[in-house]
């Protein structure tokens, strides 16, 4: 069966941006639960955080209150969330892409006379890779070496800044001591800052710390009752801890490390483009080389608002 690419650049030029979203945005850092993403950034731009600073405090007036003295409130403070381009460029021959599209089209059911699958073949094939390659950019990122060197990643940020809170050293959970682990990290933040008792917070851990952690918090390993089969037929990215208002989540960029990361909600920020003809993917065939080029380009920028206000195990 043949297959005609011919109209495939011209789909990728019309559709750069949306593709390029598409394809960007499957890093699970876009959409996790207590991240703020900034769009719309080309290099450098100033956001508002907004912090509470020494609490609510209740006075009485006696019958003055014009006589009250300021106390408690919040804190507006701008944040500096730099972004770095960044791109994919890759070289495909006919045949490769040929057997690629043929695969994609002989699922169940399809018809072969349907066109061609565009959106799956620029996106689809390069989702996955390129998700996981920008979640470990955002959380692991280091720009003085190692293989994620485009950023620093929110792990190097608390390093290089110093001033979190810390939650103890990075341990590799067991079935026997994760949820002692847990408990003892989440009791520290809490005693810092008790506004995240009735507020939350987020905890960011490894997935395989995660699976560990909830296995025996669930008692996954015991025998097989309804409560168990029931958990088991569904998977679980996010869950509370027991008897708290903290949220802990199976954080993708965070594979092979046993940090862990808490914080209030929108304190972790992510900044990106793609909104401007800037972030985009093209796919065209280069005549002279006799190959198709896909190119994507985007921009990425981790930071974090307050650093004072993390509390880590790193």
């Amino acid at each position: 069966m043949a297959y005609n690419l011919a109209g495939m650049s011209d789909y990728a030029k019309s559709n750069g941006i949306v593709l390029i979203k598409d394809l960007i945005l499957q890093a699970q850092s876009f959409s996790m639960d207590g991240i703020r993403v900034e769009t719309g950034i080309k290099s450098n731009e100033l956001f508002a955080d907004f912090s509470v600073s020494g609490g609510t405090v209740i006075q009485k007036t006696l019958g003055d209150a014009g006589a009250l003295q300021y106390s408690g409130g919040s804190t507006i403070k701008d944040i500096s969330i730099k972004v770095v381009e960044l791109a994919i460029k890759e070289r495909y021959v006919k045949s490769v892409l040929e057997s690629k599209i043929a695969q994609m089209q002989m699922r169940a059911g399809s018809d072969p006379s349907n066109p061609l699958p565009y959106a799956d073949v620029l996106v689809n094939l390069k989702a996955q890779a390129v998700g996981h390659a920008n979640d470990l950019l955002v959380w692991q990122g280091n720009v003085s070496g190692g293989t994620n060197n485009q950023v620093n990643g929110y792990i190097q940020l608390l390093k290089n800044a110093g001033d979190y809170v810390s939650g103890g050293s990075a341990t590799a959970f067991t079935q026997t001591t994760a949820i002692s682990l847990v408990e003892n990290f989440v009791k520290v933040a809490l005693a810092k800052f008790p506004v995240w008792i009735l507020d939350g917070a987020y905890l960011y851990m490894s997935p395989t710390n995660f699976e560990i952690y909830f296995r025996a918090v669930y008692g996954l390993s015991s025998p097989v009752n309804t409560l168990t089969l029931e958990l088991n037929a569904r998977p679980v990215q996010k869950f509370m801890v027991p008897g708290t208002n903290v949220e802990v989540l199976s954080t993708n960029g965070l594979v092979g490390s046993n940090a862990l990361v808490m914080t209030r909600e929108f304190n972790l920020c992510l900044g990106t483009d793609l909104v401007s003809e800037d972030d985009t993917l093209s796919f065209e065939y280069l005549n002279e080389q006799q190959c198709w080029r896909l190119f994507g380009a985007y921009k990425i920028g981790p930071q974090i608002a307050r650093i004072a206000e993390v509390v880590a195990a790193l």
